[in-house]
């Protein structure tokens, strides 16, 4: 089980691999498209700013990419949601592959290309 000392030892090697490589090398490091990390990030963060305006996304359409309105006040939080949800996509990462080292069919080395 990954607990809590887990997830901030995962977020302080996080933040010193973050400040030698960036988000670019942490990502060709653990194996993860750049590209796609920060679409998924900016879908989440729409989701949240959404929310943070008082409305539900459950209500928008699931068929069809639709524009989704949001307040000055969520488009400026925009990059601060995204931010947080690619910090706790990395520390994540980062605890599984610390945990993984115990489990059975797990690899714990990600690929370095």
């Amino acid at each position: 089980m990954i607990d809590y000392d887990d997830l901030a030892r995962a977020a302080r090697y996080n933040d010193a691999e973050a400040e030698e490589v960036g988000l670019d090398g942490w990502c060709q490091r653990h194996g993860i498209d750049l590209t796609d990390l920060l679409r998924m990030a900016e879908q989440r963060a729409l989701r949240i700013a959404y929310m943070s305006d008082g409305r539900d996304p459950t209500k928008l359409p699931r068929d069809k990419p639709v524009p989704v309105p949001l307040s000055a006040r969520a488009r400026k939080q925009m990059s601060l949601f995204q931010s947080a949800v690619i910090d706790g996509f990395a520390i994540g990462v980062q605890s599984r592959h610390d945990s993984s080292h115990d489990i059975p069919g797990i690899d714990p080395n990600p690929r370095e290309d």
